[in-house]
């Protein structure tokens, strides 16, 4: 018998920029543990792929999604089976739409390689329809059946326990992007300059940013508001600059070109749906203000009220209050103060390094030898 290097598959829908560098590391430091990482993908559909934030990593699988869609739902099914089949750990993602965890959760059951879920716990989004409630309530039931969980935050493990899935094998990877580029970049700061970044969609509140935005600028005629991103409410987004003199519609951004956008701003303003962008905020030294409400991700939870930024309720005249006070020179060093604290915490490499150790743990004893 001849020893082998255990592999490790993850799945993922698709391959969105921030994931590139992240995968790469994780390559690099699994090998160097003796553990083979392969990768496959999709491509995004729909509002996915209007987003504009796809990139390629030259040695993924990349696979064909097929997707049934109907009253704005969807199921998707990705041919990974014969890429999993000799894998000894398949990392998916825990969504319920993804037909082929069942496939590999009834394969796992059988005798087949251990399946892990990485996620949130739960749909933070703001759908609160039938077939989202019941969609939740299968995800409960089929989450407790992976060998193990990668959760984003502490936040995702607890919803994860409460599952009734044991603690000891859930691994909290403290999901982060790589900012090396954006603390890297410098640029004269703007004090009166604040900033969106995101997907341009609904759960972002746009009508709020702008609502918002109107009553800072009423009230601080200096004050510029540069929205940089790209999704299926582009025209809406386009129509309110366009009626702003004080809106700067940048459109999407990546690399040292957001590195710029965000060095020059002084606030991240993001009203909904709260997700690793604000680790892009920290990293630049802009405090996020944001609003309270249903669709934020579980990076939300790095975003403290008072600290480095702050969580107002969902209304134009409060957002535009924190808007103000964010930008207040002896407020401002206090709350970049906070910023840097995050920054230097929540770092690509502990995330590697977690994800790192969470594969060891969950290979466990398994055999790895072949014939």
């Amino acid at each position: 018998m001849s020893a082998r290097r255990p592999r490790v598959l993850v799945v993922q829908e698709r391959m969105p920029h921030y994931r590139v560098p992240f995968f790469e590391q994780l390559r690099t430091r699994l090998a160097a543990r003796d553990v083979e990482l392969a990768v496959a993908h999709g491509r995004g559909h729909g509002t996915m792929a209007a987003r504009g934030d796809e990139a390629e990593l030259p040695w993924a699988s990349v696979v064909d999604n097929r997707v049934l869609s109907a009253r704005g739902h969807s199921l998707v099914w990705q041919p990974v089976l014969r890429l999993a089949a000799d894998a000894d750990l398949v990392i998916v993602e825990q969504a319920s739409r993804m037909a082929v965890n069942y496939a590999l959760l009834a394969r796992q059951a059988a005798g087949g390689p251990r399946v892990a879920f990485w996620g949130h716990g739960a749909n933070l989004q703001s759908d609160e329809s039938f077939v989202r409630r019941w969609s939740e309530s299968a995800k409960a039931r089929y989450s407790r059946l992976p060998h193990w969980w990668f959760a984003y935050t502490e936040g995702s493990a607890r919803r994860v326990e409460a599952l009734g899935f044991p603690a000891n094998r859930i691994t909290v990877v403290q999901n982060a992007v790589d900012t090396s580029l954006i603390e890297a970049v410098e640029v004269e700061r703007d004090p009166d300059r604040a900033i969106f970044v995101g997907g341009l969609y609904r759960d972002k509140r746009l009508d709020l940013l702008f609502a918002a935005s109107d009553l800072v600028s009423a009230a601080r005629p200096s004050f510029r508001l540069a929205v940089v991103g790209d999704g299926e409410l582009r025209g809406y987004v386009a129509a309110a600059a366009a009626r702003r003199p004080y809106v700067d519609f940048v459109g999407a951004r990546f690399g040292k070109e957001l590195a710029l956008e965000l060095k020059a701003s002084a606030v991240m303003v993001l009203p909904g749906a709260v997700g690793l962008g604000v680790l892009d905020a920290f990293a630049a030294g802009l405090p996020v203000v944001t609003a309270e409400g249903h669709g934020h991700g579980p990076e939300m939870e790095y975003v403290e009220d008072g600290v480095n930024g702050f969580v107002t309720t969902a209304t134009p005249a409060d957002l535009a209050s924190k808007i103000a006070c964010a930008v207040e020179p002896d407020r401002a060093s206090r709350l970049r103060a906070g910023c840097a604290d995050v920054a230097r915490r929540v770092t690509i490499d502990e995330m590697t390094e977690r994800f790192v150790s969470g594969v060891h743990s969950s290979l466990g004893t398994r055999v790895l030898q072949h014939v």
